[in-house]
């Protein structure tokens, strides 16, 4: 727990929880986009699936990183 208290700060957690969000959000752009337009490469259904659950994956933990830096710092919170 020293470790967690020493090294965590706030904005470090919503900017990596952001970072995940938006690769997950431009994953999954890419699967419409790729499908639709034959511009970007395609790949096959399964692989597509792949693809998809991972972008989901991604952005539900950038939701519970940037949620979870919030919990933390309220429990660092020092209280006169």
């Amino acid at each position: 727990m020293n470790f967690v208290s020493n090294h965590f700060r706030l904005e470090r957690g919503i900017v990596m929880g952001g970072i995940f969000i938006i690769l997950g959000i431009i994953t999954f752009i890419y699967l419409p986009v790729s499908y639709f337009t034959h511009f970007l490469w395609r790949f096959s259904d399964p692989v597509r699936l792949d693809i998809a659950i991972s972008a989901i994956a991604l952005f539900f933990i950038g939701i519970q990183t940037v949620f979870s830096s919030f919990v933390l710092s309220l429990f660092y919170l020092k209280v006169k």
